[in-house]
Parts: structure tokens; sequence; C-alpha cells
């Protein structure tokens, strides 16, 4: 690929416009979208992937063979964008239907089907609509990349495609899909105060191992790299052959158990984890390791220890046994009151979700406040396994106990079918917010590393950096950018030896102390920080505060030694009926 003459005025636009904080969002986040559960429940039949992997020119086609229509499908794909600010479009179409339209609009997405993160990496999940039947199907994804005023980069790193398939006197086969967008990273990618995030996981609970006979687990990662070790492990051990558990994302898909093959920039993977598998299971992903304990994981040098970065976005675990016809497992995985102040009319909600079996009929489910009656709704959960029951009561002030139970004859595991939450109803809740000293994680000063660069390199390296997110992400090198880069190399040499004694970044702690003053509970809720008025954190507190108490959450950052300008915001989303919170100031990071 040509390097167009005019990269360099161009590169210096693009980091530029990435150097702007972007907007937080419930669907574009930077830090990533977590892994959840999306589908889940078990059939007499079989479950089954298939998918076209690597980075490549759009349009890209899966086609494959299906034996029956399925009972329940999704269609995944993943998008390169260039940065978090350029747009675009994709469409999916399947079996020549009409297509199915996505906007791209980096941080200002608004598809609860979209998941973006990092610098415009999107993963897209659709429903095929009932298009996909028995026999031959064929599924086209296209983007705007190539269309007249398009900047959004456009390729495609992978079409997927998860279908569960009844087939009479077939096994019976458990499943859990999750997806997500992580956005696992090191130090160098994530702006003037990096972040860091070298972990994720996902859970898949409530399995049902009598009779069984094999589990699997399929992974798909984006934005890996050959020759950058990372880990994938599950219950504690590391799964992948001798030769590629130090290197899941090796651009080379389902290598794990067998040759495998080639896939630019992705990684497609199978285990067998029939001897691995617990009624819970955790499955981890790691951006890399410490290997020599210096608190960090290098991406380059002598001893690569880690992934630059990598987006695990989809893990589907499935469960083979043998016995007769499943029943249905339906579980309250949660309850929780929304407005529940004096006065006002409080809604109860309970989510439910089914491991077994569809049930025959609407299930009611039964809410209670200290086992008092307040309201029956029945539901029907939808293909994936999800339904969400709720009812409203006036609320009066006083503690209660919020019970949600479910009435279901024949249910494969009634233990796990009702669930409750403590709550305390008065007056709005009042948070209040406060900042603790921050800390060192480590107990020694941190090897320095080196300092920004001067104002020397800084047009030089700003062309390099674009070149490189675009060679890494993935386009090729031309002669220019070369030589920027070895412009670049001579600048970090003269600024790295300038700027040695200044110290260099280390991992801190800040503590966040959050007080609920207030006569209600306040429900779940943001945590957003910001260092030196970029965005450097974001934690939920999905667990909220209970009124007249208090919590404190400690929020990992990233930064040089130093004084710092620090501001705390709580529900920046503003799902507080209070509204936001704020808290900053001047803090020393020693």
């Amino acid at each position: 690929m040509k390097i167009p003459r005019l990269i360099p005025l161009i590169a210096i636009s693009i980091v530029l416009l990435l150097c702007c904080t972007p907007a937080a969002s419930a669907l574009y986040e930077f830090e990533g979208i977590p892994l959840t559960l999306s589908a889940q429940g078990t059939v007499r039949g079989e479950v089954l992937t298939f998918g076209t992997y690597g980075l490549a020119d759009p349009p890209m086609e899966c086609t494959f063979d299906l034996p029956a229509s399925p009972v329940y499908a999704r269609v995944y794909t993943g998008v390169w964008g260039g940065t978090e600010q350029y747009t675009g479009w994709a469409d999916v179409t399947v079996n020549n239907a009409e297509p199915v339209r996505f906007a791209l609009s980096g941080t200002r997405d608004t598809n609860p089907d979209i998941a973006a993160s990092s610098h415009g990496i999107y993963w897209i999940g659709t429903d095929p609509a009932g298009n996909l039947r028995a026999g031959t199907n064929t599924i086209i994804v296209a983007t705007s990349r190539g269309e007249a005023g398009n900047r959004l980069d456009g390729r495609i790193y992978a079409v997927c495609v998860v279908a569960v398939v009844e087939e009479a006197g077939g096994p019976i086969t458990q499943y859990w899909i999750a997806d997500g967008n992580e956005n696992l990273h090191g130090e160098g990618w994530a702006g003037s105060n990096p972040t860091r995030k070298d972990t994720a996981s996902v859970s898949f609970g409530h399995a049902d191992r009598s009779g069984m006979t094999a589990a699997e687990l399929m992974v798909v990662l984006l934005a890996s790299n050959r020759g950058q070790p990372d880990y994938l492990s599950m219950n504690g051990h590391d799964l992948g052959s001798p030769s590629t558990r130090a290197d899941i994302g090796n651009e080379r898909s389902f290598d794990s158990i067998g040759a495998g093959i080639e896939s630019r920039y992705v990684d497609a993977e199978r285990f067998d984890v029939t001897n691995l598998l617990l009624c819970t299971n955790t499955v981890l992903f790691e951006r890399g390791r410490d290997l020599d304990g210096d608190g960090r994981i290098a991406s380059s040098g002598a001893v690569i220890e880690g992934e630059d970065y990598i987006h695990p976005c989809l893990a589907v675990l499935t469960l083979v046994r043998s016995g007769a016809d499943p029943l249905p497992d339906l579980a309250v995985e949660e309850v929780r009151a929304e407005n529940a102040y004096t006065g006002e009319t409080a809604t109860a909600v309970a989510k439910i979700k089914n491991y077994g079996s569809p049930p025959a009929a609407p299930v009611a489910v039964m809410f209670s406040l200290n086992d008092r009656v307040i309201g029956t709704e029945s539901v029907t959960p939808d293909p994936a396994g999800n339904a969400e029951a709720t009812v409203t009561w006036p609320a009066s002030g006083g503690a209660f106990t919020l019970t949600a139970a479910i009435a279901e004859t024949g249910d494969a595991d009634p233990t796990n079918n009702r669930a409750s939450v403590d709550l305390t109803v008065g007056s709005l809740p009042d948070l209040a917010v406060s900042i603790g000293a921050p800390y060192r994680v480590d107990a020694e000063a941190a090897e320095p590393t080196r300092a920004p660069l001067s104002i020397v390199p800084v047009v030089a390296g700003l062309c390099a950096v674009a070149w490189f997110s675009r060679s890494r992400s993935h386009g090729s090198p031309g002669l220019v950018p070369v030589l920027l880069i070895a412009t670049v190399l001579v600048g970090c040499l003269c600024t790295g030896a300038a700027s040695a004694g200044d110290g260099g970044y280390a991992a801190y702690l800040l503590p966040v102390q959050i007080e609920n003053s207030g006569g209600s509970d306040a429900p779940a809720f943001s945590v957003t920080v910001y260092l030196d008025g970029e965005k450097a954190a974001y934690k939920r507190v999905d667990s909220g505060v209970a009124a007249g108490s208090s919590t404190t959450v400690t929020i990992p950052l990233y930064t040089t030694p130093g004084t710092h300008q620090v501001r705390v915001v709580l529900d920046e989303a503003g799902e507080q009926a209070t509204g936001k919170n704020t808290a900053g100031g001047s803090y020393d990071f020693p």
C-alpha cells in the first residue's frame, strides 16, 4: 500500500484530533466494554460457530452450511475505524435480505448493538432476524471505505456467526455466549496521562455437569500481534498448546487445536476445557505478564512480556452431556428498586435468565416487600434466554427486603428461583465525594522511563505516531514514514538522555470516598476521574451506596510523580436523581 505524499500533514491532524478527550457514553468507552453474558440456554442439538478472520478490505463474506434453521443465532463483525473520531457505516446482509446498516459514530455511538472502544475498534452484533436457514448461508459485510468523503478506515477484522440448532436425538448442549469489546493496553496507548489495563474476565455460571461428555471454549480477539505474548486461562489453568499458550493472539486462528489459519490482527481459537469445567467458570484474558518483576509489562526490548493492546470481543462456552430432554432452568439474577423515595411511585425490577430449555408457557414473577406481595408479572424469556419483570408500588419510608420469586413448576434447579435485596426508602439520596491522598502501588520507586518528547522532535513524533497507528492497525509503511521514525528515534534518544533524571511514569492508587447522607439508598452510578484535564479512569459502583453509609472506591492511575490536578465526577451519565457530584484540587503524587 502506498502512503500519500500528504501523510505528514494528515498525520498531524489525526494526532491533534486524538488529543481531544472523547465524551463518555454508555456504548463507547476507551477502556473497553466488558464481556457480559448476552445469551444462554440448553438445547437438544448443537451450537455451531463459523467465521472469516483476518483484517481485509470490504466486502467480507462468510459462507457456511446449517443442518436446520437455528432457534437462536447472532452475527458479529469487527471493523477498524482508524480513530474514535472518524465516522462511517457498516452494512450486514444475510442471504440477500435487505442490508442492515449500522452507523459507526465513534464516541457518539448510541446503538446498543455496537461496542466501540480504544481508538476506533468496533464490534457489532446483530440478530439475523430469521434469515438463516437449513443449507448454505452467506453473510456479506460492507463498509463506507472508499465512499466519497469517508474518513473511516473501514477495513473488516472478521465476520463470525454463532448458531444454536436443534437436532432430534442429538446430544444435550448447554451454552453461554458473552460479547463486548475489552481494550487491554499498555501505558503508551492511552494519552498524555496514560492508563493501563492488563486483564479482563468473564464468568459462566449454573453449569449442569451431570452426564457431561465434553466442554469447549471458543474466543475471538481483535488487534492481536504475533510475537507479543498474551495469555488465556480458565479457572486458573492456562489454555493453549505448548507452542501457543504464551501467545494466544499470534494472528493465526485455531492453531491451539491444529495447524491453524493465517488471520491478520485477529485470533479465533477453540479449547477443550472438559477437564477444567466447574459449576461456575471464570475465563481470564491477560495482555501479558510481568516476568521480570519490574512492575511493567514490556511490549518491546530484550524481553517482550506482552501485547501493546488486544481486544477480547467474544467468548462462547459449550457443555455437551447425555440424558433426558432438558428442563427450563430459570434464575433470578438481579433485583433492584428504581425511584424508591418516599411519596414516589417506585418500580421493582427483576432480571431473569434461563439456563435450560425454553419454558412451555409464560413465567409468573412475584414481588414482595417484607413478605407482603406488591405485584406479579408474567414474562416469556426471549430467544437469547433473557427476560425482565417489573411492578410498581407507592413508596413509603422504612427499611424493607425486596424479593422477586419465580413460581415455575418443573424447573431444573428451583434453588435459584428467587433473589432479594435490602433497601431503605426515605428522602432522596445525597451523595458527597472526597478524594484521599494518592499513593504508589510499589513500595520503592519504579525505574524511570523516558519523558515525553521535547518540542524539537515533536512534529516528527506526531507524524510517526499517526503512521504507527496506521501500520499497526493496519496499513503498510512507506519510505517517508520510515525516515520519520528514524528521526523520532534520534529525538527520543536525545530527549531521554536529557530527562532521565526527571523520573518516569508510575502506578498509583487514588482513594475516593463516597458518602450518602440522604434518606434512601443510592442506586448504581459511575465514578469518572480526570487527571490534568484529561479523562484518566472510569469505574462503575454497581452496588450503589446505602442510606446513611459510605464506601471507598480505589481508582488505579498511571502518571509521573509530582503535583497533578485531579477532578472526580460522580454519576457523569446522570443516573442519580440528585445529579452530578464533583470534587477536585491539586494532589501530590509521590
